[in-house]
């Protein structure tokens, strides 16, 4: 029998614990993840904020799903395999949309309920934590003393996971998530019997051909943006690079050449026409190249960050990304984005 299917393949992720009984694999893996008692899981209505995953195309890098419980509580789960630029701040933003849009005009704070999110990353998500699974809250950071409780983060990194079981149970759904072999998981479902219903759902759903092939596309899908991302990367910095290093020296040198001359006219003046002139420039063009050296390279270097993200964009336009995607890459504006576009259209036009 081939590899069993990935825990953590977003696909893969949904069916296992959004769409199983949610009694036997999403209950116990929040009641080992989260302070909550028993029956507030006693009901469980799972949604998905996203439109279904009908095929590998889908513009999804992120399985995202809301439950919410018997006390009206909401739990949002989020997984990300590969490393994001301002993960921290993005997490923050849609448990905040989640948080607020419980409520519409007219309605009372008093019917907030409390808001969780789970983020499950398989790559380091801060390396200031040392800890695998973290809380966090609102807090005054000089006495702990915690603001409130209605909203909350914990973050559970795959990747620092330590190999032996630490007594907490978020432990045991940890390396479920993150095994790879068959034995893996038969030696877990041995151990930890809390995860046996999750290894025979996954043994089952491995069993399908169509799932199978589905789950390998997204990975085949993900690798390819991935390169698709270092190519245009790559060449966007190697372009950046040159252009920034010819204005860089152009600047430069005009930059330096009249400094030279400034600085070895009052250097000059002051001692003496016959010395100022030797000595000025001889200084004036010593301290003149390396002022417009220093400046040409900091100019250059800006110019051609700028150039670099620029290039990243049209590459990613070219090839069809998404407006969202394209300006978290690239460190622009959407705005700035379909600027970039609306030109590419203009110039294809003309």
């Amino acid at each position: 029998m081939a590899d069993l299917l990935s825990p953590i393949n977003d696909l893969v992720f949904w069916i296992l614990f959004c769409q199983t009984d949610p009694d036997k694999l999403l209950k116990p893996f929040l009641l080992s993840a989260l302070d909550l008692p028993e029956a507030e899981l006693d009901y469980i209505e799972v949604g998905d904020p996203h439109t279904p995953l009908d095929s590998p195309e889908d513009k999804r890098g992120i399985m995202d799903a809301l439950v919410h419980t018997t006390g009206g509580k909401i739990i949002h789960i989020e997984l990300q395999l590969k490393p994001f630029r301002q993960m921290n701040d993005r997490v923050v933003f849609y448990h905040s949309k989640v948080f607020a849009g419980q409520l519409e005009s007219g309605d009372s704070y008093d019917e907030l309920k409390r808001t969780i999110t789970i983020l499950i990353t398989d790559y380091p998500l801060s390396t200031d934590e040392e800890g695998y699974f973290n809380r966090y809250v609102y807090c005054n950071p000089q006495t702990g003393k915690i603001f409130t409780n209605i909203s909350e983060i914990y973050a559970l990194d795959l990747t620092k996971m330590p190999p032996s079981w630490d007594g907490t149970p978020v432990w045991v759904w940890g390396q479920f998530l993150k095994a790879k072999r068959e034995e893996e998981f038969d030696m877990l479902s041995q151990q930890y019997p809390a995860t046996s219903e999750a290894v025979v759902v996954l043994k089952r759903l491995s069993q399908n051909k169509q799932l199978r092939y589905q789950a390998e596309l997204r990975e085949k899908q993900r690798r390819d943006d991935d390169a698709r991302l270092k190519d245009a990367i790559a060449d966007g910095l190697a372009q950046g690079r040159a252009e920034g290093r010819a204005e860089g020296r152009a600047e430069g040198r005009a930059e330096g050449r009249a400094e030279g001359r400034a600085e070895g006219r009052d250097e000059g003046r002051a001692e003496g026409r016959a010395e100022g002139r030797d000595e000025g420039r001889a200084e004036g063009r010593a301290e003149g190249r390396d002022e417009g050296r220093a400046e040409g390279r900091a100019e250059g270097k800006a110019e051609g960050a700028m150039n670099t993200y620029r290039q990243v964009a049209l590459d990613l336009i070219s090839q069809g990304a998404e407006t969202a995607f394209i300006a978290r890459l690239a460190h622009m504006t959407p705005e700035q984005v379909e600027a970039l576009r609306e030109t590419l259209r203009s110039d294809a036009g003309e």
